[in-house]
């Protein structure tokens, strides 16, 4: 299936599902008509408040709207589209979504998981979500302003995700979404998650991404032991700088691709990368955890767990309140007691 997105341009302001407004950031010089942003951007309530606000597409559209933009060039509309185009807010179904997800949050307050403040339906063809800011922006952002962190500082941030999916897995959710996009740090240094924790589909299209667990590439519904092959994929991506994945290699013995066709492959998601996780062209890439360099770092214990992580018989894989318990362990071997953090 092939899905267009034809994405409204980023608006000065939003009004939220109460009624108050939102001014979003802007950079000094940009005009009216920039494309809708991807990933987190800031805001400023009319009250003073600051949040993180992200927008998603719904997945499905008014027929009439559809129609309209159905030839339409991908990317922001252009103000002769948005002229043709007629504004229909959301369906039944997705304000009901959206208001189950707000009372979904008030039962999964946990210090490691970011609340959901409010949503926002003004922007055509989609949702905007209003949560608390996290200073710190992404785990990848932090990746990239200050290259490999600390041993016990990955190890910490380690046992504060895992706390939080420990708290989610418990009420029987599974986080579905976990990467280093869905990692916020926060001013203090701990990470938080974001996420929709629901149990059935979300009506969103979601950007194209690489971390799945075999089951999820097959079209399953996540589930925790889905998120532990997640995580084990954002530990090995964080922690040893290499792609998550790896080419398999045929009859010959040669690899399916070169390294530079796993990247594209990678970074574009979508159905290719499904049929090539469930074909069993490109498994996860767990022999980055036995490198030297990697080997000098962490030791057997954390490696094994990781390993065990990733496993492709879901089963065999630990929970997050096991593998949070070893991280403890490897936290009092840093010399970091567990009273000291605050999960």
């Amino acid at each position: 299936m092939t899905l267009r997105c034809v994405l409204p341009s980023a608006p000065r302001w939003i009004r939220d599902h109460m009624g108050l407004y939102w001014h979003l950031s802007r950079r000094k010089g940009e005009g009216e008509g920039i494309p809708v942003w991807q990933g987190m951007q800031m805001a400023l309530g009319s009250a003073g408040f600051i949040a993180s606000v992200s927008f998603f597409t719904f997945r499905d559209v008014h027929p009439v709207v559809a129609k309209t933009i159905r030839d339409a060039p991908p990317g922001p509309m252009s103000d002769t589209l948005r002229s043709a185009t007629p504004v229909c807010g959301p369906s039944p179904t997705q304000e009901a979504f959206m208001k189950a997800v707000l009372v979904k949050y008030q039962y999964l307050r946990h210090p490691n998981i970011i609340s959901l403040i409010g949503y926002s339906h003004s922007l055509e063809g989609g949702v905007v979500l209003i949560w608390e800011f996290s200073p710190g922006g992404t785990l990848r952002e932090l990746l990239n302003r200050y290259g490999r962190l600390p041993t016990i500082t990955t190890i910490r941030f380690g046992l504060q995700v895992l706390s939080a999916l420990s708290f989610l897995h418990e009420h029987n959710v599974a986080h579905g979404n976990l990467n280093l996009d869905t990692v916020m740090v926060d001013s203090d240094g701990s990470c938080r998650l974001v996420g929709l924790y629901m149990h059935e589909r979300i009506p969103f299209v979601l950007p194209g991404t690489h971390y799945m667990s075999p089951a999820m590439a097959t079209g399953k519904l996540p589930t925790p032991p889905c998120d532990l092959f997640c995580y084990a994929l954002l530990a090995l991506e964080a922690l040893t700088g290499e792609p998550c994945w790896r080419w398999t290699t045929n009859e010959d013995g040669q690899p399916f691709g070169t390294i530079p066709d796993l990247l594209v492959l990678m970074q574009n998601g979508g159905q290719a990368f499904c049929d090539a996780v469930v074909e069993g062209r490109v498994v996860a890439n767990a022999e980055a955890f036995d490198t030297p360099m990697f080997a000098e770092k962490y030791s057997e214990l954390a490696r094994s767990t990781l390993r065990c992580c990733v496993s492709h018989t879901p089963s065999k894989r630990p929970t997050a309140v096991e593998v949070r318990n070893i991280v403890k362990i490897l936290l009092s071997e840093g010399g970091l007691a567990c009273e000291e953090d605050e999960v």
